[in-house]
């Protein structure tokens, strides 16, 4: 009997998971790679409060670290939605709500957030590729020299674990 294609995709990932911890061989990179993982969420979540006082919600940061992580944990859930809309509002509505805020207020600030988010991503991702394209190290003619480093050792890891 073998196991469910969701069983295999899971196995799958956790096994390629280990495989990439077990490739960090020291401490220091672990620490590195936690610093910097903090770094990355502290900023996520101040993103989080200064939209929210950009759109006149004032609230703590401990309030927007506490209804923003259900938003964040939401968009772990399997649903297929274009730019996780709808199930970042309904994490976040759940979360915001736990803190105090109305039902209308926690729902219209999870719409505003999630919009201004999907819009600073497009200008941010257009303005890179700009920045890209006109650069002198990067002509566009192929993958930058970090994503070609990247992809062969992919390619190596793929052939190994085959």
């Amino acid at each position: 009997m073998s196991p469910s294609a969701p069983l295999k995709f899971a196995l799958t990932a956790l096994r390629k998971i280990i495989e990439a911890f077990a490739a960090i061989h020291s401490f220091r990179r672990y620490a590195l790679t936690f610093l910097w993982s903090l770094c990355l969420w502290a900023t996520i979540f101040f993103r989080f409060y200064a939209l929210l006082r950009g759109i006149g919600i004032i609230t703590t940061a401990l309030n927007t670290i506490v209804g923003s992580t259900f938003a964040v944990l939401s968009k772990a859930i399997p649903f297929i939605t274009f730019s996780g809309i709808g199930t970042h509002e309904a994490g976040w509505t759940i979360g915001f709500m736990l803190v105090g805020f109305s039902k209308t207020t926690a729902i219209s600030s999870g719409f505003a957030v999630n919009i201004l988010t999907l819009l600073t991503t497009v200008v941010m991702g257009v303005c890179s590729l700009w920045i890209l394209r006109f650069t002198k190290k990067y002509s566009g003619d192929s993958a930058p020299p970090v994503l070609e480093e990247l992809e062969s050792k992919n390619a190596v890891l793929d052939s190994s674990a085959s």
